[in-house]
């Protein structure tokens, strides 16, 4: 979209509000910056939208795209003078076309965000114990290329007093010692030259996100540089491959889109647990760019642990969790098109998941979202080209998994058996409050958009309790 053009921006915006999820309103656009609860303005980038609640939201990806990175920023509400900063490049970077060609103007501040969930956050709401270690264990990352990672994930551990996490000495981790290294799908050192700006700030809420609940576990980055044009399911396969090749104890996907018919399989393998995000506009992704109405792959495939997210709630030092739904986006759930149910599914119980004779494409679920007691939220994340911003997705609920089953010695025993978290519910914290169901498609209070007792679409078996998955590893 060429900002110079008011008319053409405002065709654009008209097109992009009626399409987006019902968290934005449509209607004309507004003359100004700063009207609450209608279309985005003329003048605003592809990407960013304004909330019913007044404030400005950004898709860190191109969600028109056939897979995309499963989050979003909540843009500070002094956004009028920062619209000049938020324009595309004019020329699309080398890498990733118009995939890749994302914001790269200023949004956030050179602080952390004062009402973000923290890493503090992350450890009491899962009662995750400082004893507890990952001694090293590699968490891998499927992510686009990002030339700046090292540097920003140690500065979003250094802003919380977490130690800094050196590079690989031999260029990849040993599983024993804590480390940084990142890869091509193939496993060969990547370039830092190589850059998808659009994509940065995923990587960045990844990484932080395994920062922030396993400080000792090893990051490998697995950067998808074959894929020019953005993701397809050939690369989430193959950069899990690669992964569990490398010694990845757990792979954490969190890009998706909604299924199309004909997608790969083959992702966990023995000792190697793969875990996906469930996708950020509702029950069978309702209110995605186009219509959904089918759910979100990865998740979706039937050899992964499928992740939802919740809106992490804490009041005083009591943290409670309902299904994230709200102004900034909701998780995604539903019964897969095309995949049957897996066997760790069927053992629980086929009648357990209402309607769905086929893969239900959520198991387990982690904070997507955080409401503190005072106004703002969101999960804190430092990427260089932002600084740092509040952001919300499935994409921070996926590595959070990772990293739990990680720290606690659970991954491997997971992945032997996806079925662990089906037959272990209590150590799980039940989320009953809540549906992903914003647009009416789904019959009131069915188990696949309605949150309750036990399993439910939104959460799947409820959210890590670290404690009692250790008490779990062998």
């Amino acid at each position: 979209m060429q900002l110079g053009s008011r008319w053409s921006a405002l065709a654009e915006w008209a097109l992009f509000a009626c399409l987006a999820p019902t968290f934005v309103a449509c209607g004309t656009a507004p003359a100004g910056l700063d009207a609450p609860g209608m279309s985005p303005a003329a003048g605003l980038p592809k990407g960013v939208h304004i909330a019913n609640d007044g404030r400005y939201h950004e898709e860190v990806c191109d969600h028109s795209a056939a897979h995309y990175c499963l989050a979003e920023r909540v843009i500070a509400d002094d956004v009028r003078s920062q619209v000049l900063r938020l324009r595309r490049p004019a020329v699309a970077p080398a890498f990733g076309g118009d995939f890749c060609a994302g914001q790269e103007g200023g949004l956030g501040d050179p602080a952390p965000p004062p009402t973000a969930m923290t890493p503090s956050d992350v450890l009491a709401a899962y009662d995750i114990a400082p004893s507890t270690s990952a001694q090293g264990r590699i968490v891998a990352l499927v992510d686009m290329p990002d030339s700046t990672a090292f540097e920003d994930l140690n500065t979003y551990r250094k802003a919380y007093g977490i130690a800094p996490l050196p590079r690989c000495v031999r260029g990849i981790p040993d599983g024993r010692t804590p480390c940084f290294a990142a890869v091509d799908e193939g496993g060969a050192p990547t370039s830092t030259q190589l850059d998808c700006p659009a994509a940065d700030g995923e990587t960045a809420l990844d990484m932080d996100m395994v920062s922030a609940a396993c400080p000792d576990c090893s990051i490998l980055l697995v950067q998808m540089t074959d894929a020019t044009q953005g993701p397809f399911p050939k690369d989430f396969v193959a950069a899990s491959s690669t992964a569990a090749r490398l010694g990845a104890v757990a792979t954490s996907i969190s890009f998706g889109g909604p299924e199309e018919g004909g997608e790969p399989t083959g992702y966990t393998t023995p000792g190697h647990l793969v875990v996906a995000a469930s996708g950020d506009t509702g029950y069978l992704l309702e209110g995605s760019f186009g219509g959904g109405r089918a759910p979100s792959y990865p998740a979706s495939a039937p050899d992964v642990l499928a992740v939802g997210g919740t809106l992490l709630q804490r009041r005083g030092a009591t943290y409670s969790e309902v299904v994230w739904a709200d102004r900034t986006g909701s998780t995604g759930s539903g019964c897969s098109t095309e995949f049957p149910m897996p066997d760790f599914q069927a053992r629980f119980g086929a009648g357990r998941f209402g309607a769905c004779g086929k893969r239900a494409s959520v198991d387990l679920a982690a904070a997507s979202n955080f409401s503190p007691e005072t106004r703002g939220g969101g999960i804190a994340t430092f990427e260089s080209h932002h600084q740092w911003v509040p952001m919300v997705g499935t994409s921070a609920s996926a590595p959070l998994v990772a990293a739990i089953l990680t720290r606690v010695g659970i991954a491997a025993e997971a992945a032997n058996d996806l079925g662990l978290v089906y037959a272990n519910l209590a150590a799980f914290n039940d989320v009953t409050s809540g549906t992903d169901d914003q647009e009416g498609i789904c019959s009131a209070g069915d188990v696949m958009c309605t949150a309750g007792p036990g399993w439910d679409g939104p959460t799947g078996v409820g959210t890590p309790n670290a404690a009692k998955l250790a008490a779990l590893a062998r």
